[in-house]
C-alpha cells in the first residue's frame, strides 16, 4: 500500500504542476509574433499531463493494454516519450537557431532510441528485454551528443545568451533521458520494483520536459533572437 501511495502521490503532483506549466509556457510573451516555443512547450506538457492523468485513474493497468503487454506502464511511457520527441528537439534546435526541418535528422535518431526502448518493455523476456536495451542505448547516445555538442556550437550566431540556453537546456533534457531509460530497464528485468521505479521515471521525466522548457524560454533576449533567426530565414527562402 505504501508503494500505491507513492506511485499516486507523485503521479497527482505531476499532473497539477505540468497541467499549470502548460497553461503558463502556453500564455508566455503573449506579444510575441512567433509562438512556436510557446505551442511547443504546451503541447509537451499537455502530452504530460494526459499521461500523469491516465496513470492516476487506470494505476497504470488498462484491461485492454495489460492483456497484450508485460510493463504497460512503462510502454505508455514509451508511447509519452515517442509523441514528446519531436516538440522537445526542435524546440531546443529553436533557441540555437536550427529550423524543424534541420532537426528531423536528430530526431529520428532519439525516436528510434524510445522505440526500442519501448519494445523492450513489452517483451516477456528479461534477456531479450535487456538486447533491445542495448540496441537503442546507441541511438539515444548519438541523438543526444548531436544535441549537446552541436547546438550551442549553432547558437553561437545568435548571441551568448542563446548558447547558454541551449547548452543547459540540452544537458538537462538528455541527463533525464538517460535516468528513465536506466529505471525503465532496471524495472523491465525486475532489479527495481515498479511501484518504486514508476515515481521515480515520472519525477525525472517531469525535472526534464519542464524544466528544459523553462531553461529554453527563461530569456525573452533568447526568444527573441530566435524569433528573429527563424523570420530572417523564412525571408530567405
Amino acid at each position: 500500500m505504501a508503494g500505491v501511495s507513492l506511485q499516486g502521490l507523485f503521479l497527482s503532483t505531476g499532473l497539477f504542476f505540468t497541467s499549470v506549466g502548460a497553461v503558463c509556457f502556453w500564455n508566455r510573451f503573449p506579444d510575441d509574433d512567433s509562438r512556436f516555443l510557446q505551442r511547443t512547450a504546451g503541447v509537451v506538457l499537455g502530452l504530460c499531463a494526459s499521461y500523469q492523468l491516465w496513470m492516476a485513474w487506470t494505476g497504470g493497468i488498462h484491461s485492454y493494454l495489460a492483456m497484450r503487454v508485460v510493463n504497460p506502464a512503462l510502454v505508455a511511457h514509451g508511447v509519452l516519450d515517442l509523441l514528446c520527441d519531436a516538440p522537445v528537439v526542435m524546440s531546443l534546435g529553436y533557441i540555437a537557431g536550427r529550423t524543424p526541418l534541420q532537426m528531423l535528422r536528430t530526431t529520428a535518431i532519439i525516436a528510434t532510441g524510445h522505440a526500442s526502448l519501448m519494445v523492450a518493455a513489452a517483451t516477456p523476456s528479461a534477456m531479450r528485454a535487456t538486447v533491445l536495451f542495448l540496441i537503442g542505448v546507441p541511438f539515444m547516445t548519438e541523438g543526444t551528443t548531436e544535441l549537446t555538442h552541436e547546438l550551442p556550437r549553432k547558437a553561437a550566431a545568435l548571441g551568448d545568451v542563446n548558447v547558454r540556453r541551449a547548452q543547459m537546456g540540452t544537458d538537462l533534457v538528455a541527463f533525464s533521458w538517460f535516468v528513465v531509460a536506466t529505471a525503465e530497464f532496471l524495472a523491465m528485468v525486475h532489479v527495481l520494483p515498479l511501484n518504486f521505479a514508476l515515481p521515480c521515471i515520472v519525477a525525472c521525466d517531469m525535472v526534464g520536459k519542464m524544466g528544459g522548457c523553462h531553461i529554453i524560454m527563461n530569456k525573452r533576449e533568447a526568444v527573441v533572437a530566435a524569433n528573429q533567426h527563424a523570420l530572417e530565414d523564412s525571408s530567405n527562402t
